[in-house]
């Protein structure tokens, strides 16, 4: 309970500011959730299309960018996350190291993009982490490394 001193510290129009403050926050950030849910849905969209043409670096692109949109309890990001890592998969078992690092390399990515004060897919991005450096590891040395071994 609030002493009578406290209470009179209190102006009678401030208790109504501050209702009206957090109702516009409130509004703002549903906004911003709803825009957010809504572009990850239409990155989504767009590289589902790509892949049913078989367009799968376009599709990687708009993957990163659906997954990069990310918000709590929404599904697309974690769709696009899978979608990546079914594409970088299927690139290294047919022999693509290329376009098998470039998805690997989204979805590292996007996790690290969408970092705050906590990691969203953090054994996910482990797992890319891994991965990527294998498929780097099997790559022919930059021209400046030619010929160096290990030790150099």
């Amino acid at each position: 309970m609030m002493s009578t001193a406290s209470a009179a510290l209190i102006k009678p129009g401030f208790a109504r500011s501050a209702q009206r403050l957090l109702l516009m926050v409130a509004c703002v950030l549903a906004v911003v959730s709803v825009r957010v849910v809504y572009s990850a849905r239409q990155e989504l969209r767009a590289a589902e299309a790509l892949l049913a043409e078989q367009d799968r670096d376009a599709a990687i692109v708009h993957l990163r960018r659906a997954a990069r949109w990310y918000a709590p309890l929404s599904p697309y990001h974690t769709r696009a996350l899978t979608l990546l890592w079914t594409l970088a998969e299927e690139a290294q078992r047919a022999g693509d190291a290329e376009r098998a690092l470039s998805a690997f390399r989204a979805v590292r990515g996007a996790i690290l993009a969408t970092r705050s004060t906590y990691v969203p897919e953090r054994a996910r991005l482990s797992a890319a982490n891994e991965r990527i450096a294998s498929l780097m590891a099997q790559q022919e040395p930059p021209g400046m490394d030619a010929g160096k071994s290990v030790e150099q």
